[in-house]
């Protein structure tokens, strides 16, 4: 199964957003507070992106892991 598409838009703003995150941090100090923030939101936004395409697929092509409620109820008969 292939793995949701991000839009070209989407994926041009999320490289252009790294490029200044990764020239941010080759102009500081490694070990200064500023570039752990960076690092830790470089991070946090390709995990969200990975979670995003995670979801996606999960929502949109892949069955439910139960049963819907209501469904169960009509097919074996409301008391």
């Amino acid at each position: 199964m292939e793995p949701f598409q991000h839009s070209s838009s989407e994926i041009r703003l999320s490289r252009h957003r790294r490029e200044i995150i990764d020239q941010h941090l080759a102009e500081i100090d490694p070990n200064s507070a500023s570039a752990k923030r960076l690092q830790r939101e470089r991070d946090e936004m390709d995990k969200y992106l990975k979670d995003r395409q995670q979801h996606w697929r999960d929502m949109h092509l892949l069955p439910g892991e139960s049963p819907i409620t209501r469904l169960v109820l009509v097919i074996e008969g409301v008391k």
